[in-house]
């Protein structure tokens, strides 16, 4: 073999291995900002660096603001900076023709009290900044009677008002992934200087907003997320092909990668922007998947593998969500930016609706000029490149020191958490599989025990009910039945997914989403011989979702790797011999891929290991407060065990650092469940730790006190608490108030 045939053979080989990676990681969910609010927030710093944004007369600083509904989509309604005129709140409340009752306002600093008026006005829900100097520039003590109208107003008004500080959990190799899904450019001079636009006496700032104890923390934290916006960006100049590059343009597709930075789309990461002539940006959008969608009910992986279903027939185009999402009508001078160029599609809608000038990147696009311009002819395109050929495009991110970074304490998501508690409450000793069995004639199928949690489906999303399934009744049916007004607009969660009873049940109950782990409520072991019955039911359980209106959704939960634990196995769809059929059913034939079972097995084994890790250990040694003394607890009972293990789950939600969970028991039922945090509505990453690296107990609610403030049932007298840390004097007297008759909790070594 010549020399020429053996570099050709190693090329070759090469490739193949490089192809199967990037296979392997396609199979895995895609990098993107994990908070909506750390977009939103990222949005409004940005805007306040507008070429359009001025100081307002009267010794005001500019400022930058975003507006998003406070529903399940967070549709931002409007984005604007101040003018010499008016402030960048008067200008949006001004300007725009919607109500925005409800709806979430991100600013770059605190507003002033003629802003909050008007923000109390527009009947807004909360009211998120960025922890500078505020908006009145006038002496510190002149400042704070002016921010003691606006806590006061806020306060009067019910509208949450905090320091937000975003990025926070992003390092240095997090931000080089999302840099190159973004397609994001750097020219060799752009430099890190966002933090240097930014210089603030941190002293001051500190006292105006009552951060006097985690300075040095709230710096650290506002710097890092400064260096961090940077690296997001696009490069801040460049040259047009036709033209002049205008600083608008330059910054308004900045926003478009800022935006990018959140779409889960895993091969490319795309943000759209509308703007109008006066200054307002109307329209914002990133590529991604539809409203609620999760990563078990939709093809989101594989685009490089041609044996997988493509992804194409699910996925919005950022242009399309932009468009979508806008609130008012397209203008003559209108202008769509995007951080790539359009694909045929996306540019039928942009022509039909009525919008004549586009500005994109030349780096990331699919089409050429001369194609697009075959397409419409009225279209002028301007193509921003990321800097002249002689300079060349640098995609690496500017070097900085991540050590040390004070970062909150990792804690599950909301909906992780409830799915976890769901599956374990069939390890209850009170959960038992359901007698009788459903079908006609000779085609029956038995059941299997389940575990239910119930949540409000609002911004905060109460834990509501805690249940499982018994001889006599299913989880759903238990529920239902003891709280049969409660579950309107609420989210379920099913440790299997439910049977055409309990739907039923739950889609009379008004429901807004269920949500259940890859198994079944019915026995599969039973399918085989009832496949024909088995199909026509999972028919007939679809149309009555759809035609009600309800969501449904095999949910895996995506939580880090964990190492091999021992524990009872938690089973799953995909240990199933009847798996093919139960896909087919169940509307997801896709996942009979082996690649993406794979895939999908892999992430199961995660959550197990998760739930196996959290639930492994038993507390052999307990103790009890009946408030007249303290004891030993020597009932070896099933159900405080159970009831510790489910405390674990809660905790692993908390943000506090020494991380405590509630559970209230009456009779057999759960009736209140709580953990430790900082109040509801409070965006917690500025008091996480302070200086000195403890935490601020001041603003810290515990675990106890929030499931007794939370309860959806008012009689407690009787019931146990069960926790995993002995309780404060405060929540003893607490509990003992409302009648409990004891606290129970594990023995610590401090105590033994």
């Amino acid at each position: 073999m010549s020399q020429n045939q053996e570099r050709e053979a190693k090329e070759t080989e090469t490739k193949i291995n490089e192809a199967s990676k990037i296979d392997i990681d396609e199979l895995k969910p895609p990098l993107r900002l994990k908070s909506k609010k750390d977009l939103f927030m990222c949005l409004a710093l940005h805007m306040e660096n507008s070429p359009m944004c001025e100081d307002p007369e009267g010794d005001f600083y500019k400022s930058g603001i975003v507006i998003c509904e406070s529903d399940k989509v967070h549709k931002v309604v409007a984005m604007c900076c101040s003018t010499k005129s008016l402030h960048a709140v008067q200008r949006v409340l001004l300007n725009t023709h919607i109500t925005l009752r409800n709806c979430t306002v991100y600013l770059s600093r605190k507003p002033c009290s003629s802003c909050s008026k008007f923000l109390v006005q527009g009947e807004i829900s909360a009211v998120y900044y960025w922890p500078r100097h505020p908006e009145l520039k006038q002496g510190v003590n002149f400042v704070k009677k002016d921010l003691y109208q606006v806590d006061h107003l806020f306060l009067r008004s019910s509208v949450i008002s905090s320091v937000f500080v975003p990025l926070e959990q992003l390092d240095k190799d997090t931000v080089s992934k999302l840099v190159l899904r973004t397609k994001r450019y750097k020219c060799p001079q752009c430099k890190p200087n966002y933090e240097e636009t930014r210089k603030e006496n941190y002293e001051i700032n500190c006292d105006l907003l009552d951060l006097q104890d985690c300075r040095k923390t709230w710096e650290k934290k506002t710097k890092d997320a400064l260096k961090y916006l940077n690296d997001l960006l696009h490069c801040s100049h460049g040259k047009f092909e036709e033209g002049e590059p205008s600083v608008m343009n330059i910054h308004a597709l900045q926003l478009c990668y800022l935006l990018a930075a959140r779409s889960d789309d895993p091969f490319e990461g795309v943000g759209c922007i509308l703007y109008n002539e006066n200054g307002f940006f109307f329209g914002a959008g990133y590529n991604g998947y539809p409203i609620g969608a999760l990563y078990g009910n939709l093809p989101r992986h594989g685009r490089a593998v041609r044996s997988y279903p493509a992804k194409k027939s699910a996925l919005i185009h950022a242009e399309a969500n932009a468009l979508l999402f806008r609130f008012k009508n397209i203008g003559d001078k209108d202008i769509l930016y995007c951080s790539k160029l359009p694909c045929s599609d996306c540019q039928k809608y942009i022509e039909f609706v009525g919008i004549k000038k586009i500005v994109s990147t030349e780096k990331c696009c699919y089409i050429t000029h001369n194609k697009w311009n075959q397409v419409s002819d009225r279209s002028a395109v301007y193509a921003l490149q990321a800097g002249s050929n002689d300079q060349g495009a640098n995609n690496s991110v500017p070097k900085g020191d991540v050590e040390g970074k004070a970062v909150s304490s990792c804690r599950l998501e909301k909906s992780e958490m409830c799915l976890f508690l769901a599956i374990h409450m069939e390890n209850s000793p009170y959960c038992e599989s359901p007698k009788g069995t459903v079908g006609p004639g000779s085609s029956t199928f038995k059941f299997c025990k389940t575990g239910i949690v119930i949540c409000e489906g609002d911004k905060f999303q109460r834990i509501i009910a805690m249940d499982c399934s018994s001889k006599s009744l299913h989880a759903v049916q238990k529920v239902l039945l003891r709280l049969p007004n409660e579950l309107r607009g609420c989210n379920v969660y099913l440790s299997r997914k439910p049977c055409i009873d309990c739907v039923k049940f739950l889609v009379q109950a008004q429901v807004r989403n269920i949500f259940f782990w890859p198994s079944l409520e019915i026995d599969t072991n039973t399918i085989k011989a009832n496949k024909e019955t088995f199909e026509n039911q999972s028919k007939l359980i679809g149309n009555i979702l759809k035609e009600s209106c309800t969501y449904d959704a095999m949910f895996v939960p995506l939580v880090d790797g964990q190492s091999e634990t021992k524990g009872a196995p938690i089973s799953s769809i995909f240990e199933c011999p009847e798996l093919k059929t139960i896909l087919d059913a169940s509307s997801m034939s896709f996942l009979n891929e082996k690649e993406y079972q794979s895939a999908y097995k892999e992430e199961v084994k995660k959550a197990q290991n998760y739930i196996q890790m959290l639930t492994g250990n038993k507390n052999k040694k307990l103790l009890e407060n009946n408030f007249h003394e303290i004891l030993e607890c020597e009932e070896e009972e099933e159900y405080i065990q159970h009831a510790l293990q489910l405390c674990k789950f809660l905790a692993a939600r908390s943000d506090a650092s020494d991380k405590v969970g509630t559970v209230i028991y009456k009779g057999k039922n759960i009736v209140a469940v709580g953990y430790n945090g900082f109040p509801r509505g409070t965006m917690n990453n500025l008091f996480v730790n302070k200086d000195d690296g403890s935490l601020d107990q001041s603003r810290i609610v515990c675990a106890e006190a929030n499931a007794l403030i939370l309860r959806p049932d008012d009689t407690l007298g009787g019931a146990e608490l069960i926790t995993l840390k002995k309780p404060c004097i405060n929540c003893v007297r607490l509990i003992e108030e409302k009648g409990l008759k004891r606290i129970i909790w594990p023995k610590s070594e401090s105590q033994l």
